[in-house]
């Protein structure tokens, strides 16, 4: 986008390149809506007016409507709400919202981190400021430590666009996924999307371990769907002679 001298009056925020081994990057949706929070977000303490109210905003806060964000973003307001539950889950997290009847303020947990003031007389020429810095309260980058975080980002990178629950993001679910979702192609039954978010949320609610056993299992006996480990098998179909032979058995025990 080229920037003219208006544009670039209105400031920039700073980028860690270690964004690149954030959790959520992976994921279009959600790294798409990051980013916006964070272009959104107040610099310093201020007041904004918003349909005729005062609002007073602390660095890292925005006045958020989900209609509005929709309509900046090109995400759907239901796609909206979902980034946003994922950015406000788990112990650490990137986001809160605070609403009201009249409108939503959205806090950046982490600001002063990330626009925290770094020595910039290292930087390259024309080279936008901090984007070499490592992150706060990050350790300093070794080969090793490239290696090691470039490894884990290859992990993450074997799933597809859909968002793993925090509840199953562990190393050997990341990799036992893929496997599930190769054999349902291989079956010629592909998991769709929306049919992946749906089976996501269930395994999150078995847990772990549960979920993980689930999907072993189901590869191994070639089933379609996922069951919970108590199911050591689906619902099996009736036998429709058994049936016909009870039922036949019942009528005459009826007539004698």
């Amino acid at each position: 986008m080229p920037l003219d001298d208006g544009k670039r009056k209105r400031g920039y925020v700073k980028a860690w390149r270690c964004t690149l081994e954030w959790w959520g990057f992976t994921n279009p949706r959600l790294a798409h809506f990051w980013e916006y929070c964070r272009l959104k977000a107040s610099r310093q303490a201020r007041d904004v007016l918003f349909n005729g109210e005062k609002i007073h905003l602390e660095p890292g806060q925005f006045v958020f409507g989900r209609n509005v964000a929709a309509a900046e973003t090109g995400l759907s307001p239901q796609q909206i709400r979902t980034c946003l539950k994922h950015l406000s889950a788990g112990t650490s997290p990137e986001t809160t919202i605070r609403s009201t009847k009249r409108y939503s303020v959205v806090t950046l947990v982490n600001w002063n981190g990330y626009q925290v003031k770094g020595d910039e007389s290292n930087q390259d020429i024309n080279h936008d400021p901090t984007m070499s810095q490592p992150c706060p309260n990050h350790v300093p980058t070794t080969d090793k430590n490239v290696k090691k975080k470039k490894n884990e980002k290859n992990e993450k990178k074997t799933t597809t666009g859909v968002l793993i629950p925090p509840e199953l993001d562990t190393k050997q679910f990341r990799e036992l996924w893929p496997d599930w979702l190769a054999d349902r192609r291989q079956r010629r039954h592909p998991v769709t999307e929306r049919a992946q978010e749906m089976q996501l949320k269930k395994l999150a609610s078995w847990g772990e371990p549960a979920a993980i056993m689930a999907i072993q299992t189901s590869i191994e006996h070639g089933w379609q769907g996922l069951f919970p480990p108590a199911e050591t098998t689906p619902p099996a179909k009736p036998d429709s002679q058994d049936w016909a032979d009870r039922k036949l058995r019942e009528a005459r025990e009826y007539r004698d």
